[in-house]
């Protein structure tokens, strides 16, 4: 059972690549230059690492309980899509990758559906920690990770194949609303 929980080194390396390149996107659009680059980047790669990461790591692990064989892929050309559009237009858009999951059975509607939840429910969670570090301590690190992990709960809540939330809202539309209404207070009650 614990071979199944390892992390590939080919994952792993793909995991960081997509987060060096999900957190350079991400700082370049600000604007900042000079020591402030590297401050923000800095921060963007560990608050975005950890969302990134954990979100992935969230649906690799459900397929697993499930009998699967999972493991995240990067995206190369979404990455460098991004980059182009961060770089040249000031736009972040990212399509880093999925967790790619390996069956030699049909996986069934609930199946898909929670491994989906899985991921959003950490950003969700995440972002609610966070939220509540920034009532606390009122630091804008905090508010940062409650925004980007409340982002990118809504944003993987659309449904829109391959999104997680086209599989949601198939399995059960009900979770899907809720996840979406909590994502959705989150980041409207913290955004810049």
């Amino acid at each position: 059972m614990l071979e199944n929980l390892k992390i590939s080194k080919r994952e792993a390396m793909e995991l960081l690549i997509s987060t060096i390149i999900i957190s350079f996107c991400f700082t370049w659009v600000q604007e900042v230059s000079g020591i402030y680059f590297l401050i923000v980047y800095v921060t963007m790669f560990f608050i975005i690492g950890l969302a990134f990461i954990l979100h992935e790591l969230a649906h690799k692990y459900t397929a697993i309980r499930f009998g699967l064989e999972a493991e995240f892929r990067a995206w190369y050309l979404g990455l460098a899509i991004a980059l182009l559009l961060a770089i040249t237009v000031k736009f972040f858009f990212i399509a880093p990758g999925a967790v790619q999951i390996y069956a030699i059975r049909f996986i069934r509607k609930h199946e898909e559906g929670i491994i989906s939840v899985a991921g959003v429910l950490v950003n969700i969670v995440l972002a609610f920690i966070f939220f509540i570090l920034y009532i606390i301590f009122g630091n804008e690190i905090f508010r940062f990770g409650t925004y980007i992990n409340s982002w990118l709960a809504f944003i993987n809540l659309l449904p829109l194949p391959p999104l997680d939330g086209s599989k949601i809202i198939f399995w059960n539309p009900l979770i899907w609303i809720i996840l979406l209404v909590v994502s959705l207070a989150l980041y409207l009650n913290i955004r810049f």
